[in-house]
């Protein structure tokens, strides 16, 4: 029952069911529109389309005009991750490499959110047992580098994740 409002530069304006497509620049959208009743905004590998600057702004608007209690989501490619590098360099338009670190600067500039981050693995579309087997797999070579980039380079407990979820509360 809820009412979704999605933004982008490519969708043409539409409505269907509860979803209405708006055909806008992000920035120029959340400037002009009251978001005085959101309680959940995503921006699925959206944010790293800006540059540093801009970023800054955007989360500058959003957090002073949602309400609290309001989620904002923001996955983008984990740049302490080579398996992000993929998704980062893979698109031209990308902007700004975040990470974890950089991203808990970026946001500890607001006093009223709290925030944490997740990594993200990308998972296709397999059978069960293939699923068994790269769990398995996965664990050993987790284990096994993890050895390896502990006494090479250091440690980030996002290494082996190609995207980072970072859920923001405002409080």
């Amino acid at each position: 029952e809820s009412n979704c409002i999605v933004v982008d530069l490519i969708q043409t304006n539409s409505s269907h069911n509860n979803l209405t497509f708006i055909n806008d620049d992000i920035l120029n959208f959340i400037s002009i529109t009251d978001l005085g009743e959101c309680s959940l905004i995503i921006m699925n590998d959206v944010i790293e389309h800006f540059d540093y600057k801009e970023i800054i702004e955007i989360l500058n608007i959003l957090i002073d005009k949602v309400p609290k209690g309001c989620y904002l989501c923001l996955q983008f490619p984990n740049m302490s991750s080579p398996f992000g590098l993929r998704n980062y360099f893979g698109d031209h338009t990308h902007k700004t490499a975040l990470t974890d670190f950089k991203m808990s600067g970026i946001l500890s500039r607001f006093n009223q959110i709290a925030f944490h981050f997740n990594g993200v693995e990308e998972v296709g579309n397999i059978s069960l047992m293939s699923l068994l087997f790269a769990f398995i797999y996965w664990k050993i070579i987790i284990n096994i580098c993890g050895l390896f980039i502990r006494g090479s380079i250091g440690w980030n407990k996002y290494f082996f994740y190609p995207n980072l979820f970072c859920i923001v509360k405002k409080i």
